[in-house]
């Protein structure tokens, strides 16, 4: 597979790209950088840097002129016109220990992220999930770094990057959650992920220099090998081109000189649904 270096400027922590097939425009944050980047698919340009405060973390949709995304307070809603930001939700946390992390909107019009502590360790987050202010309900499921969020059929799937599983959930969080894929005897851990209108499901993998595509149940299919340690998150566009996010947040010296992309976004043109 051919793999492209978007002409964008590398991220710390690139993640939660998004893609408005309206406007053939890809959007994706740097969650340490505070920015939010605006990318032309048709044109194939960066069209605008957004300097947003608070972490933003998950692009949740895009409304006329409007981004709808995740920060360290809850959600916000980002002017593309004048760049100015307006907070939406605020969730219940201490801001200064915690922030969200990945999310999506769901096919019923409800959002659901996660939110996580700046240095995961053994203390959970929460996932929360609702329409709006009045009726965004959280809830304790046990997970540490809330990452994929993909809506498959009636099952949510959620990772834990800290435990390095995959769940599924039933949608209203109220059942016991099954492992849906397992890596914790590897060296890397699931992070953002993506299903297309086909059912391809992909998974970038931190850690791993490589994104995954799974079958509904879970199983691998096709390994993407990526010149990053750290692919932080994926979305296909209408071009048929697999975008991927990565990070260099963490890495050292030696790392950087054997990985010097990290933090870049690529591009993976898939071909054809039988081209592995």
């Amino acid at each position: 597979m051919n793999i492209e270096i978007l002409d964008a400027p590398a991220t710390i922590l690139g993640e939660g790209i998004f893609f408005d097939k309206y406007s053939a425009t890809l959007f994706w944050v740097d969650i340490i950088g505070n920015k939010i980047f605006q990318f032309s698919t048709y044109k194939q340009e960066l069209t605008e840097i957004f300097d947003v405060p608070l972490n933003p973390s998950s692009i949740l949709e895009k409304e006329v002129n409007k981004l709808i995304f995740t920060n360290n307070k809850g959600i916000a809603k980002l002017d593309l016109n004048n760049g100015k930001i307006e907070q939406i939700i605020t969730v219940l946390h201490d801001s200064s220990l915690y922030r969200s992390n990945d999310g999506i909107k769901l096919s019923d019009g409800d959002y659901i992220f996660g939110t996580m502590g700046f240095q995961p360790d053994d203390n959970v987050g929460m996932i929360y999930k609702g329409k709006n202010a009045y009726n965004l309900e959280p809830t304790q499921v046990g997970i540490h770094i809330p990452n994929t969020f993909i809506e498959l059929n009636d099952e949510l799937l959620i990772s834990d990057s800290y435990k390095q599983l995959i769940y599924s959930f039933s949608k209203d969080l109220n059942s016991k959650p099954k492992v849906w894929a397992n890596f914790s005897n590897e060296v890397f851990t699931p992070d953002g992920g993506t299903i297309t209108k086909d059912e391809r499901i992909f998974i970038a993998m931190w850690g791993g220099s490589r994104v995954l595509e799974l079958s509904l149940e879970g199983e691998i299919l096709c390994s993407i090998g990526l010149p990053v340690l750290q692919p932080t998150n994926c979305i296909l566009a209408d071009d048929n081109c697999l975008y991927i996010t990565s990070a260099k947040e963490g890495l050292n010296d030696t790392q950087l000189a054997e990985f010097p992309l990290s933090g870049k976004t690529f591009r993976v043109h898939l071909g054809n649904n039988n081209e592995k």
